[in-house]
Parts: C-alpha cells; sequence; structure tokens
C-alpha cells in the first residue's frame, strides 16, 4: 500500500490485504477517513 496515495487505497483493497471481509471494516468505522483518524490516535 505504501506505493498509492491515502486518496487512491479503497476499503476493498485494506479488506482483501488485511484477510477481513469489508463489513467487519464497516461495522467498526466509518469510513477510510474514519478509521485513519482511529488509528493515528
Amino acid at each position: 500500500m505504501s506505493e498509492k496515495s491515502f486518496d487512491d487505497i479503497t476499503i476493498q483493497e485494506l479488506s482483501d490485504k488485511e484477510n477481513v471481509s469489508r463489513e467487519t471494516i464497516y461495522l467498526q468505522y466509518m469510513d477510510k477517513f474514519d478509521l485513519l483518524d482511529k488509528l493515528s490516535q
């Protein structure tokens, strides 16, 4: 993922890379911006 800018990364790509479903991510985070915000706290 380091070869892409944040704006170009999709939730699907994140879920594929981490072997979790998109639904699992969306259960915890509203969108990728929310995910980034929570991870940077």
